[in-house]
């Protein structure tokens, strides 16, 4: 975890437990991560189209 979710995790307060936010968090850095790699794989996709483009 980074400095940053420690920070939110010390914070407490609310309704939520400590073990729902980093819960919460993993699923975010989760999410995050898929997210950079779908992206970098489309970009991928797209360049190589780019490259091996059948028309003009």
């Amino acid at each position: 975890m980074s400095e940053t979710d420690e920070e939110i995790l010390a914070q407490g307060g609310g309704q939520t437990s400590r073990m729902d936010l980093k819960d919460h968090l993993k699923t975010w850095h989760g999410f995050v991560a898929f997210v950079k790699w779908q992206s970098i794989g489309i970009a991928i996709i797209m360049i190589l189209l780019a490259i091996f483009r059948t028309h003009g």
